[in-house]
């Protein structure tokens, strides 16, 4: 829940057990970060790409550990006045190993 103008944290978080040997990819729902003002993802994707439906970060694996971790530094566009809802998969070899709904709700 969040109100127009201020920062909404997103973070996703990845866990497999032995560590990742290859990208890992996440996908958005693409109409989401509409309603948001970036300030930065950390750490940054390799790659963008968009079929419309989603927008797909793709990173470069953790170099050790079981845990990968981005976060994005947002706040909600001043003239925003609706909230979003969103699904985010991780994608893995090609395949969704991972998926989340979620809502975000914008009051006056």
């Amino acid at each position: 829940m969040a109100r127009a103008g201020l920062d909404v944290p997103w973070e996703f978080r990845l866990t497999h057990a032995g560590g990742f040997d290859s990208d890992i990819t996440i996908a958005i729902s693409s109409n989401y970060y509409d309603i948001f003002e970036y300030q930065g993802m950390h750490p940054n994707p390799s790659d963008e790409t968009s079929d419309g439906r989603f927008v797909y970060l793709t990173f470069s694996p953790p170099k050790t550990g079981d845990v990968f971790t981005t976060s994005l530094d947002t706040y909600v566009q001043p003239g925003s006045q609706v909230g979003r809802h969103a699904v985010a998969e991780a994608l893995v070899h090609g395949l969704v190993v991972a998926r989340v709904d979620y809502s975000t709700l914008l009051f006056p």
